[in-house]
């Protein structure tokens, strides 16, 4: 029950992992600095610790395509969560802050990582929207 459960709530978004049985992963993780990314059914891009007008130019560049564009990192500034689709925190912040921090990102998908099925429940219950466990 309890992994369905995260599996339902995971089909909101891509998937965005590699599974080694069925080959390498669609999607292109896109560094703060770098060679621009090959076109991909998706696009992980790190968030970097100062943003630059370069960096600046390819979420534009990205976002302006069909394929889905998900922040890895802190959670991004106000102004950028429009060019995003989902944003994928490496901490996870207090579960009551939850509800609040997507109100403050537009409502965007929040992935957040859980160690087992009941915290990945919990932290679903409280507002993410997806739970990498």
């Amino acid at each position: 029950m309890i992994l369905a459960t995260v599996l339902l709530a995971a089909g909101a978004l891509p998937p965005v992992i590699a599974d080694p049985r069925v080959g390498p992963s669609p999607w292109v993780i896109v560094a703060p600095a770098g060679e621009a990314p090959a076109a991909a059914a998706g696009y992980l891009v790190e968030l970097p610790a100062a943003i630059n007008q370069a960096w600046l130019e390819r979420l534009v560049e990205l976002a302006g395509g069909d394929a889905p564009v998900v922040v890895l990192g802190t959670e991004p500034p106000a102004n950028l969560a429009p060019y995003f689709d989902a944003v994928a925190l490496d901490r996870v912040p207090d579960p009551a802050a939850l509800a609040e921090l997507r109100g403050r990102l537009g409502g965007l998908p929040i992935v957040v990582p859980a160690s087992d099925g009941a915290e990945a429940v919990g932290r679903l219950a409280a507002g993410a929207g997806a739970v990498l466990v």
